[in-house]
């Protein structure tokens, strides 16, 4: 402690040294230490139940998009729909964009119904490639319309009855045109792969403060930021917005341009069930067409804030470095060190908050095997920061190609 902390000092070299990569991070956060004031935000489940009727809608089309590689996972995260009938107001729609359509005709049932995504000598869009001109052409054969409303769903996501109610409560006694919720990564594989379980932790944890905060408070998403699943888009916005775009992060150009465009967004409070990536290599290549996508915005903006956001990792090994130079000992005053226990209290608090939640939701799980999550949350996420920096630097070399699908239990 003696050889860290100067009490009688105000500034030093190392402040500066360790000031130039963390400051510009914590201040881009909009406001700094969105998690933790996301955190502290009350969690209303029924705030939108509780709210006057203000619309009504014809119907909410929930919309699951595959590229038919991982079959049975559809078939999976379609059962839960049969629970969901009871809605008069859902129309339940499997987007196929390959070929093999016949097979999913089949193993689903009747009340699902399966599009096949034509191929591009019959549908070409303007921009749109791969998931982005799916989407494109589902809008464009739905005729949508502002009394129209399209839950949007990945592969693996599974839905419950209390996150549809909460839906049609956020359609009919909210303003808002997009609304988006938390997900949880404890629909399958929960915990068989340690590390790529405490990666999607961290990802939880982001959904109280770069996502929830600033739609909540706000009403809009920081920069771009939104998830391609889990989110209810109106009609009428998907038509003025439209999908048409090059962009391999296609969530994020369409939250972005609805943003520049003046659409309020929203925070469902009900929660989603997807499933981690089953390998490193997957999480890489996933990372990289995220951040491929991201990087191309058109936006100064998006690239600094993203660039920013993975500092993280670089930002932790601007310690041994500094001891390094400065013969194994740093010092700074004492102010400067309780910014940084803050700093790291903060993340670390965010990271435990998700990793305790997320094992509440998950049946099965005791509580010794809670404290041990914990504890392997804290430990293995500084190296999940290192992979998803890695994967950021390697798209400014090299972007990704094409739009790769992960392998989906």
């Amino acid at each position: 402690m003696q050889r860290i902390v100067d009490r009688n000092a105000l500034w030093t070299v190392d402040c500066l040294i360790l000031s130039i990569p963390f400051l510009p991070l914590v201040l881009t956060q909009r406001p700094p230490y969105a998690a933790l004031w996301g955190l502290l935000l009350p969690v209303r489940p029924f705030a939108y139940a509780r709210s006057p009727k203000r619309r009504s809608f014809r119907s909410i089309r929930i919309s699951l998009v595959t590229k038919g590689t991982n079959f049975q996972t559809v078939i999976n995260s379609t059962a839960s729909w049969h629970n969901l009938k009871h809605y008069p107001q859902l129309i339940f729609d499997v987007l196929v964009d390959a070929p093999e359509t016949d097979r999913f005709r089949k193993a689903l049932p009747p009340f699902i119904n399966v599009y096949r995504v034509p191929g591009a000598d019959s549908f070409q869009a303007n921009f749109a490639r791969h998931k982005a001109r799916a989407l494109e052409w589902y809008r464009i054969q739905c005729q949508l319309t502002a009394e129209d409303w399209v839950l949007h769903l990945d592969e693996e996501t599974e839905l419950d009855d209390f996150a549809i109610q909460t839906c049609i409560d956020f359609i009919e006694r909210g303003t808002e045109d997009v609304g988006m919720g938390t997900i949880f990564y404890n629909g399958r594989n929960h915990w068989q792969n340690t590390l790529m379980t405490v990666a999607e932790i961290s990802r939880i944890s982001e959904d109280w403060g770069r996502f929830q905060l600033p739609m909540r408070v706000f009403h809009r998403p920081l920069l771009g930021w939104m998830k391609g699943s889990w989110n209810i888009i109106n009609g009428a916005v998907e038509n003025n917005v439209t999908w048409d775009t090059n962009c391999a992060a296609e969530d994020f150009w369409f939250a972005f341009n609805a943003t520049r465009l003046g659409y309020k967004f929203g925070w469902i409070n009900a929660i989603a069930r997807e499933q981690p990536p089953e390998t490193v290599n997957d999480f890489i290549r996933q990372r990289r067409r995220w951040y491929t996508g991201i990087w191309s915005i058109d936006s100064f903006s998006v690239k600094m804030g993203l660039l920013l956001a993975l500092l993280v990792p670089l930002w932790a090994l601007i310690y041994p470095i500094v001891a390094l130079v400065r013969g194994g000992s740093i010092t700074v005053p004492y102010w400067f060190f309780l910014w940084l226990l803050f700093s790291h209290a903060a993340d670390i608090h965010g990271l435990l908050v998700a990793c305790l939640m997320e094992d509440l939701d998950t049946p099965g799980i005791g509580v010794m095997s809670m404290l041990w999550h914990l504890l392997l949350s804290v430990i293995l996420s500084p190296i999940t920061n290192l992979l998803q920096t890695a994967a950021m630097i390697s798209v400014l070399v090299a972007p990704a190609p094409g739009f790769y699908i992960i392998n989906k239990a």
